[in-house]
């Protein structure tokens, strides 16, 4: 049901499969020294269907691993977050939830939505760009150590509805001062 691909050994890329939904949204594990992050939780709910939350488990325990894991999200649509419940009450496990308020607090984002957010991983930093538009607390996320830039909706590659043009437009601009400033390999 997860498609599994290890971009390198502390990075990978999960895919939920086309049989389960339609959708098959991408999932990404980044491992840091000291904690675990994982972007987005995807679109189906049901452990037995979709058992993303023991492969996550599993892909830390196999590293050798028992960090803390956090849960975070690009927004709060259902297909970026439906697994979460898998995660809630798992120990060690931290499930931010996708509202502005506790994004802004548990990123880092004191003045929404001009600055940068940090997630620090234990010698990998992970940069938090709010871009609202297409949801109202929706992110993206860059990964100094990889140069991996994670965007969520606000890059799709199709038909996208957008919620409020003027945040949109205001946020392309962001992202696109701020990989003007650094190297973005994908």
């Amino acid at each position: 049901p997860i498609q599994i691909h290890r971009y390198n050994a502390d990075t990978f890329i999960l895919r939920e499969s086309l049989c389960a939904t339609y959708e098959a949204p991408f999932i990404y594990l980044l491992i840091g020294r000291t904690k675990a992050l994982l972007i987005d939780t995807g679109a189906v709910t049901d452990a037995k269907t979709m058992p993303l939350a023991q492969t996550v488990m599993s892909l830390l325990a196999n590293q050798g691993l028992n960090l803390p894991l956090v849960v975070v999200h690009t927004h709060g649509h259902l297909d970026h977050r439906s697994g979460d419940d898998q995660f809630r009450d798992l120990p060690n496990v931290e499930v931010v939830p996708t509202d502005l308020k506790s994004v802004k607090s548990h990123l880092g984002i004191a003045d929404w939505p001009s600055d940068i957010g940090q997630i620090d991983l234990g010698d990998r930093v992970i940069d938090v760009i709010p871009t609202p538009g297409h949801y109202p607390s929706h992110v993206a996320f860059y990964d100094r150590q990889t140069e991996l830039f994670f965007s969520g909706d606000f890059l799709l590659p199709g038909r996208l509805l957008i919620e409020d043009t003027n945040a949109d437009l205001a946020s392309a601009q962001r992202v696109a001062k701020f990989v003007e400033e650094r190297p973005v390999s994908y």
